[in-house]
């Protein structure tokens, strides 16, 4: 099998080369990174798919060179990672076969995502892909083929930002049941002064509203107590010494409040499409039917109930000694991080930190415009991340449009009594925007794959980014289930990819494989 040798001829000029190499060298596969990450976009597709998986899975024109072109670009890596006093137990006739942890942490990343931290929670869900195969076949099949991404994926990752621009500071008058409008006079008559679009004229071009380099702070994490656990892994991951169980939030409250105090209905029906998507797992079904608890509508149990009293847990939160919500990148809806407020560039910046895929950015422009209420004009567009290109925006949500709309109809009862005019304006807007998601975004059945399109794509995981190692593991186990490796070939690979910690993924007792995936994910 020509995967087969590939792995064999790159394990064995790894082996070669550290018998003529001299000094120590470390056993880590991760957690450095040589240069810039690169997410792969149009042209530079660095996940390797491609025209493989597009055209015909695999021509020879478009596989990533020859297997010895390949090593030479991992040499130096290699070199740096493999400590060659432990190969010959691992790989001799003594290595032991493979203990089944169980779906500890799947249980883990159920959790961590209960306790709004996205990022830990696919770590966890990836270390139990790759740590705990023989329980994990369910979700291995998962694997959805992103056209527009070029690789496949367990999940699309959304990120969500917002620009406010304006006169004001507060009372922004966002479409909503309680819109300010003008009783009587003040709009003289059907004109509200804006053009087809709906942006009128200044809106989002580039003038400063008073931000300048420096982004407002609204004090997301407060409410998270500045994040526990910082000891293990990571942000917001467990930790040692703790207090007892807590309640914390999946989604944050405060966020929230933000969108709706800034953009209104259009916050609701936003996350009610995203919503539609996301738990049909378009994105991808990796921990999609992970969903907060409702709140109690008296909110009663949760952070608004009397003083003294105890949060009950059929709130929306959930009781959790282990995690800590990500203050860095609170969960906003199921699937969405917020990113923060800013100009679209530097939230592309921390998109991309935070490991999103594509980012929805709300550039909003608020007007006082004489005595009229505020005109809060918005606008929603979507950026591919490693490109920094949008590629999908909605049109114009206008509140002065809206106003207009009521105006008419309170004149003509022109539509039934059950149709309001704002909710109709904001869907119009939305269905651009998730026209093109449909379109675009929503992934696709993984192909059969050639043997020439799996070369080539194992090649791209071997030397692949060193801050995705336990994806990259995962994905390796995704084509063994496949019959493309088999056991051998999945251990040189590990070897290669994740140093002696990656066979200790595959043989290492319960609390050594716990143990290497808190150090993995705690060097990302």
């Amino acid at each position: 099998m020509r995967l087969s040798h590939l792995l064999r001829a790159a394990w064995l000029a790894l082996f070669a080369m550290l018998l003529v190499s001299a000094g120590p060298v470390s056993a880590q596969g991760y957690g450095e990174d040589d240069g810039e990450e690169d997410y792969g976009y149009g042209e530079e597709e660095e996940y390797g798919y491609g025209d493989e998986y597009m055209d015909g899975y695999g021509s020879s024109s478009s596989r990533g060179g020859s297997t010895s072109e390949i090593l030479t670009a991992m040499q130096t890596q290699f070199k740096s990672e493999i400590d060659m006093t432990d190969l010959a137990g691992l790989f001799g006739p003594s290595a032991g076969g493979s203990v089944n942890a169980g779906p500890e942490l799947l249980n883990q990343a159920r959790s961590a995502y209960m306790s709004g931290n996205l990022p830990v929670a696919m770590k966890l869900y990836h270390a139990h892909l790759a740590a705990e195969y023989d329980q994990a076949q369910d979700e291995i099949a998962k694997l959805r083929l992103s056209k527009l991404l070029s690789r496949p994926v367990w999940n699309i990752r959304f990120g969500v930002s917002m620009m406010v621009r304006g006169d004001i500071e507060e009372g922004y008058n966002p479409i909503s049941a309680n819109m300010r409008t003008a009783s009587s006079g003040g709009y003289g008559g059907d004109d509200y002064g804006y053009g087809d679009e709906g942006g009128g004229d200044g809106y989002g071009g580039e003038e400063d509203y008073g931000y300048g380099d420096e982004e407002p702070d609204y004090g997301y994490g407060d409410e998270y107590g500045g994040g526990s656990g910082m000891d293990a892994y990571g942000s917001g991951g467990p930790g040692r010494n703790q207090p007892p169980p807590r309640v914390v939030e999946m989604l944050s409250g405060t966020v929230d409040a933000r969108f709706k105090e800034v953009i209104g209905s259009v916050s609701e029906l936003f996350a009610q499409r995203f919503g539609e998507h996301y738990q049909a797992g378009h994105f991808g079904a990796a921990l999609a039917d992970v969903t907060p608890p409702p709140k109690k509508e008296n909110n009663r149990g949760g952070y608004g109930g009397r003083r003294g009293e105890e949060p009950e847990p059929e709130a929306q939160y959930a009781i959790t000694d282990e995690f800590s919500p990500n203050t860095d990148y609170p969960l906003w809806q199921p699937g969405l991080l917020f990113i923060g407020e800013g100009e679209h560039e530097s939230m592309l910046d921390k998109a991309k930190q935070a490991g999103c895929d594509f980012l929805f950015h709300f550039d909003v422009a608020i007007r006082l415009e004489g005595k009229k209420p505020p005109r809060n004009i918005c606008r929603c567009r979507l950026y591919h991340v490693g490109s920094g290109k949008a590629f999908a925006a909605s049109g114009a949500f206008d509140n002065y449009e809206v106003m207009a709309s009521k105006q008419r109809r309170g004149r003509g009862r022109q539509q039934t009594e059950d149709y309001d005019p704002g909710t109709a304006h904001i869907n119009d807007s939305l269905d651009q925007l998730f026209a093109t998601i449909k379109l675009k975004l929503v992934t696709a059945d993984m192909p059969e794959l050639s043997e020439q399109a799996a070369e080539y794509r194992v090649s791209k995981l071997l030397s692949g980014d060193p801050g995705q190692v336990l994806e990259r593991l995962a994905e390796i186990r995704a084509y063994q289930s496949r019959g493309l490796l088999n056991e051998d070939d999945v251990a040189k690979a590990y070897q290669i990819i994740a140093g002696n910690d990656g066979l200790t993924l595959l043989y290492g007792s319960d609390d050594a494989k716990t143990k290497v995936v808190q150090e993995m994910i705690n060097a990302d």
